[in-house]
């Protein structure tokens, strides 16, 4: 059997275990899953990505914990009067000032396959994963080529990180964030394996357009990336022409720029020369808060507006960090199912031995996937602690798992460092069959 087969049959046998994954979660059960519905339901039904002021899109109120909080629901804004209830109320933000190419690829899938659907459009994301497992297997096959093993339980292990699988069980734009940030280590590791060709350069300039295109975490990845060519430039073949490889990344920054420039161009086109929408979003906020009634204007200070309530504080963040590192390994529902403690801590346990056991390897500090393992896990730790102190305060777990492709890919590559084979394949199989026991326990037993 030929090694790009294994690695369709792991995608093909992935997409189906985040389906069966999906088919425990009830729509809505899982974090903003309507909102993120609300954008693929557009595009299927309108062909284009919505803009701010049509139907449904734009800042509206929320109040958390009732349901009889809105009292005039004919009202676009959601809002005459509102029942205040103890739970303070919030303002509803769309997901039109995120990167949009999930959204649109999403939309566009289920209007070609003619409708939509809540499981059509959780098809999206099981795609997402299993073409991630795929991805990180070939980036295996170009680290390892004399493997059959070790590219194979590289692409099933990371679909079988449990809130990897869980991403693909239900609409959002996380999984997208994965699936790119694996191509783009899986390029920088495909770019090392020879010379630095066309279709390496067309492999690279994927790998960073579709992390500039998703979710902005991922972008601490390509610091790293910058880090990787410069150690393989000064590292690398001897054959590294630099007038050929100059135009080679040119070609790569090119297509990278195709990806995200026309989102960048339309939002400043749409919303007043700002090519994020960020600040237009803040804008209209405020104003929108400006123009609430008294009854509800005195309760401002509880509006998602800044409010210290929100921010993340020295008090609060070991329990900040616990819950984080927790979601970002097998936390489900709204973050509100929780795995069995030693589950967590095993996990994380053998996470760590692996690092370390790949460090006793001396991989090249340059290497994909070593620059972008411990150092991507660590900088997405920060991003995420920046982003819970000046936006919002809540677990950002999802953030970690930017960096599951190259932690896994480092691993692995720790074990086929190992000379004897025997050994060798014995671990290769136990690490395949923790993550499959660790999966199967939260579908069959957390998830019950």
């Amino acid at each position: 059997m030929s090694r790009a087969l294994i690695d369709t049959l792991i995608a093909g046998a992935v997409f189906a275990l985040a389906v069966w994954w999906g088919a425990g979660i009830p729509f809505g059960g899982a974090p903003d899953e309507p909102d993120h519905y609300r954008m693929v339901e557009f595009v299927a039904a309108k062909g284009r990505l919505p803009r701010y002021g049509d139907p449904g899109f734009l800042v509206s109120l929320m109040a958390k914990g009732s349901a009889k909080s809105i009292a005039d629901p004919s009202n676009p804004r959601g809002i005459t009067a509102l029942e205040l209830n103890p739970r303070p109320v919030e303002l509803r933000q769309t997901y039109l000032f995120v990167p949009q190419l999930p959204y649109a690829l999403n939309g566009w899938m289920n209007r070609i396959l003619g409708g939509i659907s809540p499981r059509l459009a959780r098809g999206f994301n099981a795609l997402c994963i299993a073409i991630t497992a795929w991805l990180v297997g070939c980036a295996g096959r170009a680290l390892w080529p004399q493997s059959r093993l070790a590219p194979a339980v590289a692409g099933a292990s990371v679909a079988l990180w449990p809130q990897v699988t869980f991403l693909g069980a239900y609409v959002n734009d996380d999984a997208f964030a994965v699936m790119s940030a694996a191509a783009f280590v899986g390029a920088c590791a495909y770019c090392q394996s020879g010379p630095f060709d066309r279709r390496r350069a067309i492999a690279l300039g994927l790998g960073i357009g579709l992390v500039g295109a998703s979710k902005p975490y991922g972008l601490v990845l390509l610091p790293l990336g910058c880090l990787w060519f410069f150690g393989w430039r000064r590292s690398g073949p001897p054959q590294f022409n630099v007038t050929r490889s100059g135009r080679r990344l040119l070609l790569a920054l090119a297509i990278a720029a195709a990806l995200v420039v026309p989102w960048l161009v339309r939002n400043a086109i749409l919303y007043e020369g700002d090519p994020t929408g960020r600040r237009f979003l803040e804008r209209e906020a405020r104003a929108f808060v400006a123009s609430l009634p008294p009854v509800v204007k005195s309760h401002a200070k509880l509006l998602f507006l800044d409010p210290p309530e929100r921010r993340l504080t020295p008090e609060r963040f070991p329990t900040w960090m616990d819950i984080s590192l927790e979601s970002s390994w097998a936390r489900f529902g709204w973050m509100n199912v929780r795995a069995p403690r030693r589950l967590v801590v095993a996990a994380f346990a053998v996470l760590a031995a692996g690092l370390i056991g790949s460090m006793l390897a001396r991989p090249p500090w340059w290497s994909s996937p070593s620059v972008f393992a411990f150092p991507g896990f660590v900088l997405l730790l920060i991003a995420s602690i920046a982003n819970s102190y000046w936006i919002d305060y809540q677990p950002q777990g999802r953030y970690l798992l930017a960096a599951a492709p190259a932690l896994v890919l480092q691993i692995v590559g720790g074990i086929t460092a190992v000379r004897a084979r025997v050994v060798r394949d014995i671990l290769l199989v136990a690490l395949l069959g923790f993550f499959l026991v660790q999966n199967l326990y939260c579908r069959l037993v957390v998830l019950r």
